[in-house]
């Protein structure tokens, strides 16, 4: 558009010079109607007084190059696609905000101190993130630590994570060691996963799983700390190994087929194997009133029988039975063998 021309005003009397006013007013009219970007292609000005600018695209600032004097810098930037506004510092520190149509995206970068933290915002999710590394230098040993925290939302799910990883740099060579621990919430379960990988690819897992039937703990070591009150069945196929003292309000059942025991210190066992049982020991010692065996049933005593601390004896063993028996009539004791008398001895009146 070339530079326009305005007349001038003339007159000597006042109808002249309203008419001249009108012609300058019209001219000035059809200028400003014309002011379009067909036909104005920049504009250049140190200050801009508009009630409305109406653009296809507007930049205001620059992506790289800093003002004489100052230390920061500013972008805001519209186009047809997206919206983009920033501001960052000669030390590389950096704020920025991008609007597209299906998300919006903020990002904060502090590169003095090797940090970071993003919002990515869609329709479908939204995810945060916060970096972090650290570099240490202690003799011959250098060593990186990068810390990353993220959570993302959905409508179903909203998971957040928390991830180590280090890498640590001498003359021996480079080892890396990586850990891990996340939470997954859902409608219907929760699951928690911590683990740790070591620098020989040794990776070790703990895992809680929930859901409105169970509560599922997987783990090398499961340490429980205070008193626990189980209200149901306690059953599994692995050991217990308990330290101090075990309370059982009923009865202890030991269950399945094959030899079943229970195991003191010292090698003494009570065992059975569904028909006998067994009890082994260097010494036996049955303190109070003892019956032993029953009508149908047999007893087998090995090696010494001693009842010397005995108060009372009654029923030994009876005259009639197998092996040794003993009977008393007419004040004598008679002793048989199978159920037949082998000898007697007068006893004192």
């Amino acid at each position: 558009m070339p530079v326009p021309s305005f007349s001038s005003i003339k007159g000597n009397t006042p109808e002249q010079l309203l008419d001249s006013l009108e012609k300058l007013r019209k001219e000035l009219w059809w200028l400003l109607q014309s002011l379009d970007s067909s036909n104005v292609k920049e504009l250049n000005a140190d200050v801009i007084n508009a009630g409305r600018i109406e653009a296809k695209y507007l930049k205001v600032g620059h992506e790289t190059d800093f003002e004489e004097g100052y230390d920061t810098r500013s972008l805001f930037e519209v186009t047809n696609d997206r919206i983009t506004a920033e501001v960052a510092s000669v030390n590389g520190d950096l704020a920025r905000l991008e609007i597209t149509a299906n998300q919006i995206r903020s990002d904060v970068i502090d590169m003095g101190n090797n940090l970071s933290s993003s919002i990515i915002q869609t329709a479908a999710q939204i995810r945060s993130e916060v970096s972090a590394q650290v570099t240490s230098i202690n003799n011959q040993m250098v060593t990186i630590r990068s810390d990353v925290s993220s959570v993302t939302q959905t409508a179903s799910q909203i998971q957040s994570s928390v991830a180590s990883q280090q890498t640590q740099i001498n003359n021996q060579g480079t080892r890396i060691t990586y850990a891990e621990s996340s939470i997954t919430q859902q409608a219907n379960q929760i699951s928690q996963k911590v683990s740790q990988t070591d620098y020989t690819g040794r990776t070790i897992t703990s895992l809680i799983n929930q859901d409105p039937y169970a509560i599922s703990i997987n783990a090398d070591k499961i340490n429980l700390n205070g008193a626990v009150i189980v209200n149901g069945n306690i059953s599994g196929a692995t050991d217990i190994n308990v330290q101090r003292n075990v309370t059982i309000g009923n009865n202890l059942y030991l269950g399945g087929g094959g030899s079943r025991g229970i195991h003191f210190y010292g090698n003494n066992i009570i065992n059975t194997d569904g028909y006998n049982m067994q009890i082994s020991a260097p010494n036996v010692r049955i303190d109070s009133h003892t019956t032993i065996g029953g009508r149908g049933y047999n007893t087998n005593l090995g090696g010494t029988v001693s009842f010397a601390y005995a108060d009372d004896i009654i029923g030994v063993a009876r005259a009639e039975t197998r092996g040794i028996g003993f009977s008393t009539s007419g004040g004598f004791l008679y002793v048989k063998v199978h159920g037949s008398t082998v000898g007697s001895i007068k006893m004192a009146a």
